[in-house]
């Protein structure tokens, strides 16, 4: 399910709510996380566009809030089919949000969804072009490191989201039998950042498993993002009350 919007302005409503929240986020880390932490927002691009249902103002405190955007099949993986190629008008609209954002001073990253070899190519040739952070996912579930090699791979050090060259993204981690199995898998790999659940299984990642994770096999620091939905609402988190199956929320809509 989705949150709902005001009556009547619920564009208006979910552009200046989320916008709102991002920049609570920002504020609340700036007091508790310190200087390490930062925000990436999935689909976030399409904020930065001016418009009265955003103003000015407001776009100042929130790209000053944000570190950086990602967005989904800008190349290959649309209509959640995959190596389905983006249609041009929809590519094209993608590009000005990212330029946009990168104009900004944000890390613009791209999660394109193919596994055939020749489009896999084709997108991480476009992305690095555009001037794109890309990844070529064979596997729109999000739940495993591919087989594939990994593309601009680096054992230096990456201290700041603007030095990424790479990226993954692992949200459904049940494929690995084990948590020792999955932080060995994550931890072995040499990818500059990993965008990943907080959970594995019923149990959140401590704050051990996050510095294991923060180190590449080398020895090089690396970054490590937890992947929060603000969109949805979904009955195996832990926060979910049964009692919302008959009387959810207000702001539920199922």
């Amino acid at each position: 399910g989705q949150a709902q919007t005001e009556s009547g302005q619920g564009q208006a409503a979910y552009r200046q709510e989320m916008a709102k929240l991002i920049c609570e986020i920002k504020d609340y880390s700036r007091v508790h996380a310190g200087r390490d932490f930062f925000l990436i927002a999935n689909g976030g691009a399409g904020l930065l566009e001016e418009t009265e249902l955003l103003p000015g103002a407001d776009q100042g405190r929130l790209i000053n809030s944000l570190d950086g955007v990602m967005a989904e099949a800008v190349n290959f993986g649309w209509d959640m089919a995959m190596d389905e190629p983006t249609p041009q008008g929809d590519h094209d609209e993608f590009a000005a949000l990212l330029g946009r954002a990168a104009n900004a001073g944000l890390v613009p990253l791209v999660l394109d969804y193919c596994a055939e070899p020749g489009n896999q190519v084709r997108s991480y040739e476009r992305n690095k072009r555009a001037g794109y952070v890309g990844w070529a996912s064979p596997r729109r579930e999000l739940d495993r490191i591919p087989l594939e090699a990994q593309q601009n791979a680096d054992s230096s050090p990456c201290l700041k989201l603007g030095q990424v060259k790479n990226f993954l993204v692992i949200l459904n981690p049940a494929y690995y039998k084990t948590k020792e199995a999955y932080l060995s898998t994550l931890s072995q790999s040499e990818y500059d950042l990993l965008i990943i659940d907080l959970y594995y299984g019923d149990a959140p990642l401590t704050q051990l498993d996050v510095a294991r994770l923060q180190q590449k096999p080398q020895g090089g620091r690396r970054l490590v993002a937890a992947y929060m939905s603000v969109g949805e609402a979904e009955d195996y988190r832990s926060y979910w009350q049964d009692s919302w199956y008959k009387e959810p929320p207000v702001w539920f809509s199922g």
